[in-house]
């Protein structure tokens, strides 16, 4: 992990594993959040995104 960058829950799962973990009923709160944020990040909202995330997507819209 890149500890320049706070990370958001669970870095290390992908969003399908997450809901694999609540689908399984084995998920918690935080989990739920996390996939949340994750929906509203990949819809473009700047405002949920971590410090990563944001230099990424800026990055990602100037075509570098």
């Amino acid at each position: 992990m890149d500890s320049a960058f706070a990370t958001a829950p669970y870095p290390a799962y992908t969003t399908t594993q997450l809901l694999a973990f609540i689908a399984a009923n084995r998920g918690n709160p935080v989990m739920l959040a996390e996939i949340e944020r994750r929906t509203l990040r990949d819809a473009g909202d700047i405002s949920v995104m971590t410090p990563g995330e944001r230099l990424h997507h800026i990055q990602k819209q100037k075509g570098a």
